[in-house]
C-alpha cells in the first residue's frame, strides 16, 4: 500500500530568507515547540557547509490511531528533515519518517524556488508506504492527512518566523 502526495506553499519572502530559517537551529527549536498538537522532541541537529539536518520524534496521539493500534503502546513518528545549500534561486531538501510499529515509511523531497526578489514557493512531493496488514491503509491515510496539514502549519510558522526576524532586523 502506497499513497503519494504533492503540496505547495507560496511565501512573500525571498528564497534566501526562507532557506536561512530552514537551516537555523533557533528556528527549529521554536517551531518544534510551538507547531502542532502533539509533543515533538528534537533528537538531533547538525549543520555544515553541505547540509543541515534535524531529527525529531513526535508522540502520536492515540485519537489519531486506528482502534487496535491505539491499544498497542506508545507510538512515535521518527523523522529527519535535511536542507542543502541554496544554489542560484533553488534549494532542495528531504523529509523522511517512519513509524516502526506500523511498518510505515514516508519518503519525500522539498524544492524551494525563488519566484521573484521577495517571493518563493516551497513544494513537497513524496509517498507514504505502510506494510501493516490490518491497519496499514488507515495508518497511511492518517499519516497523509497529518503530513498535508503539518506542511501548511509549518509553512505558516516559517512565514511568521521570517517576518519576525525581518522586523527585528529593521527590514
Amino acid at each position: 500500500m502506497t499513497k503519494t502526495f504533492a503540496e505547495e506553499y507560496r511565501f512573500d519572502h525571498s528564497a534566501r530568507a526562507i532557506h536561512d530559517a530552514l537551516t537555523s537551529r533557533a528556528h527549529w527549536e521554536r517551531r518544534l515547540a510551538e507547531v502542532g498538537d502533539q509533543v515533538t522532541t528534537m533528537t538531533g541537529f547538525t549543520a555544515d557547509a553541505e547540509s543541515t539536518t534535524v531529527t525529531a520524534a513526535t508522540e502520536i496521539a492515540t485519537a489519531l490511531l486506528p482502534r487496535g493500534a491505539a491499544r498497542a503502546r506508545d507510538i512515535t513518528f521518527d523523522f529527519a528533515e535535511s536542507w542543502f545549500p541554496l544554489t542560484g534561486d533553488t534549494a532542495r531538501g528531504t523529509f523522511t519518517g517512519s513509524i516502526t510499529l506500523a511498518r510505515m515509511v514516508l519518503d519525500s523531497e522539498f524544492v524551494l524556488t525563488a519566484t521573484g526578489p521577495d517571493s518563493a514557493v516551497l513544494t513537497l512531493t513524496g509517498e507514504i508506504t505502510a506494510k501493516l496488514p490490518v491497519f496499514g491503509k488507515a495508518v497511511e491515510e492518517g499519516v497523509l492527512e497529518q503530513t498535508v496539514e503539518g506542511f501548511a502549519r509549518n509553512c505558516a510558522f516559517i512565514d511568521a518566523w521570517v517576518a519576525e526576524q525581518a522586523a527585528a532586523a529593521g527590514n
